[in-house]
């Protein structure tokens, strides 16, 4: 079981229980979520690489962290693009999402964590 935002459990949402700043889910990105925020979205590269699709960054907001991510070797296979402020509150709906959005779709490697644990 996988904690989604919110603390709901869910089968889709950030794998070890990491908190999400927002998921977004259906739409046409063929079975494949939008998660945004910086903490979100950094969690995703550090737990479940593999599962991040592509990663939409505002030009000209940087977030240390998040580039620390990116630039793992785990994470050498993952597309960055620069987009606008308006562009990703496009994707996401609000203007809640820090300046980065996250395709996602959990991999087979992705660790998962049970309330028990």
């Amino acid at each position: 079981m996988l904690l989604r935002a919110g603390g709901r459990a869910g089968a889709n949402a950030v794998p070890d229980g990491g908190r999400a700043t927002g998921i977004r889910e259906g739409g046409t990105m063929s079975g494949a979520e939008l998660v945004f925020g910086v903490h979100a979205v950094r969690a995703l590269i550090e737990r479940d690489p593999a599962g991040v699709l592509e990663v939409w960054m505002q030009a000209r907001r940087e977030s240390p962290a998040l580039r620390r991510a990116l630039a793992h070797p785990a994470a050498s296979d993952i597309a960055v693009h620069r987009a606008s402020r308006e562009t990703i509150e496009r994707m996401v709906g609000t203007g809640s999402h820090q300046g980065v959005v996250a395709r996602y779709r959990r991999s087979a490697q992705a660790p998962v964590v049970t309330l028990e644990q």
